[in-house]
C-alpha cells in the first residue's frame, strides 16, 4: 500500500494554499501507518517530517511520483467551497487561496474575485466565489470518503 498520487497531490496543493497544515496531514499519514500491517517506507519518511518545515513536508509529497492530473486542483477547490460554507475560512482566505492555487482546472474560468471589488461590492463577489467553487464540492466529498478506504 502506497498513499495514492491523487492524495499526495491534494495535500500537496492544499498545503501550499494553506487548507492543510502539516500537523493535518501527518495526523492522517500517522492514522494510516497504524491502520495498515506493513507501512510503506513514504508514509513513515512523511510522518517522520512532523518538526520539518512545511516545504520539506511539501517536497516528500511532490516526490511520490505517479501521474499528475487535473483531479487534485479540483478536489482542493471543493475542499475550499466547503470551508467557505462554513465559515472555517474566510472569504479573503478563500480568495487568496483561489489565486495561489495557479493549477486550476481547465474547465473552471477564475476572474480575479476580490482584487478590485470596493466594499460594497465585495458580499456579491464573495457569492459569486461561492458559485464557482460549489461546483468542486462533489470532487472533495468523494476523495474524503476514499482516505478512509485505501
Amino acid at each position: 500500500m502506497s498513499i495514492p498520487q491523487t492524495t499526495a497531490d491534494v495535500f500537496r496543493l492544499g498545503l501550499s494554499v494553506g487548507l492543510f497544515t502539516p500537523a493535518e496531514i501527518i495526523a492522517w499519514v500517522d492514522a494510516e501507518i497504524v491502520r495498515v500491517e506493513e507501512p510503506p517506507q513514504e508514509l513513515i519518511a512523511l510522518s517522520l517530517s512532523v518538526n520539518s518545515d512545511p516545504r520539506d513536508v511539501w517536497c516528500l509529497l511532490r516526490d511520490l511520483g505517479g501521474d499528475h492530473t487535473p483531479e487534485p486542483s479540483k478536489i482542493v477547490l471543493g475542499e475550499l467551497s466547503q470551508r467557505l460554507r462554513e465559515s472555517t475560512m474566510t472569504p479573503m482566505e478563500v480568495a487568496r487561496a483561489v489565486d495561489n492555487l495557479g493549477d486550476i482546472p481547465e474547465d473552471g474560468h477564475w476572474p480575479d474575485f476580490l482584487a478590485n471589488a470596493s466594499p460594497d461590492e465585495k458580499p456579491s463577489v464573495v457569492r459569486k466565489l461561492a458559485r464557482h467553487l460549489a461546483q468542486f464540492e462533489t470532487h472533495a466529498a468523494e476523495w474524503r470518503m476514499t482516505l478512509h478506504h485505501t
